[in-house]
């Protein structure tokens, strides 16, 4: 059975077995993604507050209405991508269109004048900040959909979506040791001018990105044509009902959104409570190469769960009991911080199983959406859980913001008692109560590997669920 199976998938054109090569092509998008993106979900926030010199609570209100935004945007941008119908493909072309506008807007996030005033500085940051996370979602939602159309096997999902996070995480390692040792080096070398130095990063790493983006449009081949739908977009809406395997993953993506009110203390935890700064590109090495090491893992979780969500609850799980321990560790100490660094070689290998699991997940609901609402919509529903990753996102970074302002947060000065002990709870038992949450939405998540196959067999003889319909 194993044996017909195999030539089965190597014959069929929409089961390409797709190279280590071809893997990385597909690849080379979030790899790209991530250098020149990771600056602004690592470092915005501070730079808007310790460099911008803008209020916190501005700050907050600021990332909120951004994220509002693109959270909104983001279904619509889905939709136009599913009627996209080029010779280069559906999705192929949002990728290489948007690259170059959303480098540059990167580079003007984090550009600043401090003879502006801060009317001008706020208006400047909320203007290149609003445009860049509308560019970042013209080119990720498309690409995150773009999964779904180079094969329908599940399993070779998995290992795209392996190879997607392994090259996420091998930017994130580049990006993590050389990001503030760049800021740190343009400093010096312009006599204590930090702006200029995570201007200088955020050009350098813009810069790198733009040739992953080349690879990925050239590399990849979408080959599981569905007809661009026609539905008008108030249809798109019916995948949403009755469909348990989205709202699960849709949850989850929620819940790591919301994780993102922890990430945004994290700088803020280094700089006051460690008082050693540095740490913060140490750590992030240090869980990026883990990381690497946990996307190559999925392959093998993947092949051998019979439920992938399973997968995401073990991951979750370890995560929790990672963040406890590090909130209590005296992390100003030798000790401390080597504890600390031994704990991130664990957290952050689950994070990186956690993360390519979750991308292995999203394409297999769109089968599933396909089969039991009549409506292929890869893009509508790439975006509907981006859309809620946004949501979670906008109040994470926002609560931070606003918090910052209500304890009194003053840049560079000696911080409160309280101020320390809410960089420390919030950057680890925050993250720590969203994985537990997680943990339990993701043991109960519905989509089997048996009931996802069965799926995709109706819909290669042309069967939809009883009593469905085809949206022309």
């Amino acid at each position: 059975m194993t044996e017909v199976t195999t030539k089965t998938q190597v014959n069929d054109p929409q089961r390409p077995n797709l190279s280590v090569l071809q893997r990385f092509w597909f690849a080379a998008g979030d790899l790209g993604c991530n250098c020149a993106y990771r600056m602004i979900g690592s470092y915005l926030q501070y730079f808007m507050t310790d460099v911008a010199l803008i209020n916190p609570t501005t700050v907050g209100t600021v990332m909120l209405f951004s994220k509002v935004w693109d959270a909104v945007i983001d279904p619509f941008i889905g939709y136009a991508a599913d009627r996209t119908n080029t010779r280069f493909g559906r999705y192929r072309p949002w990728v290489i269109g948007a690259a170059i506008p959303m480098v540059v807007l990167n580079v003007l996030a984090f550009t600043t004048n401090p003879e502006w005033s801060q009317t001008t500085r706020t208006w400047f940051a909320f203007g290149a900040y609003f445009a860049s996370v509308t560019a970042y979602s013209c080119l990720n939602i498309p690409y995150s959909a773009m999964s779904a159309t180079l094969t329908l096997d599940g399993d070779m999902r998995g290992k795209l979506a392996s190879m997607r996070i392994f090259g996420a995480n091998v930017a994130g390692l580049f990006f993590s040791f050389y990001a503030l040792r760049i800021v740190n080096w343009i400093k010096a070398a312009r006599g204590g001018s930090e702006g200029d130095g995570f201007q200088m990063a955020a050009i350098i790493f813009g810069a790198a990105a733009l040739p992953f983006f080349i690879m990925c449009f050239l590399g990849v081949k979408e080959v599981v044509h569905a007809e661009p739908t026609k539905a008008k977009y108030s249809t798109m809406f019916r995948c949403l009902r009755k469909n348990p395997p989205l709202w699960g993953i849709t949850l989850y993506f929620i819940i790591v959104g919301l994780n993102g009110f922890g990430s945004s203390n994290m700088m803020y935890f280094f700089t006051y409570v460690a008082k050693k700064q540095i740490m913060q590109a140490n750590n992030s090495t240090i869980s990026s190469i883990f990381s690497i090491l946990g996307t190559l893992s999925v392959s093998f979780f993947v092949t051998r769960a019979k439920n992938k969500g399973h997968i995401l609850a073990a991951g979750a799980t370890v995560s929790t009991i990672i963040g406890c321990i590090k909130a209590f560790l005296p992390v100003a100490t030798p000790a401390g911080e080597y504890t600390y660094y031994a704990l991130t070689v664990i957290s952050g290998y689950a994070g990186g199983v956690n993360l390519a699991t979750m991308f292995a997940i999203l394409p297999d609901v769109t089968e599933y959406s396909r089969y039991h609402h009549g409506v292929y919509a890869a893009g509508f529903l790439s975006s509907f859980v981006n859309f809620a990753f946004q949501f979670g996102g906008a109040l994470a970074s926002a609560s931070a913001g606003w918090v910052l302002g209500a304890f009194g947060y003053t840049p560079g000065a000696e911080q409160s008692q309280q101020m320390l002990n809410w960089f420390t709870y919030m950057s680890h038992l925050w993250p720590a109560a969203m994985t537990a949450i997680g943990a339990i939405v993701m043991i109960r998540y519905p989509l089997s590997r048996d009931k996802f196959n069965e799926i995709v067999a109706h819909l290669e003889k042309g069967e939809l669920a009883p009593g469905v319909v085809a949206v022309e």
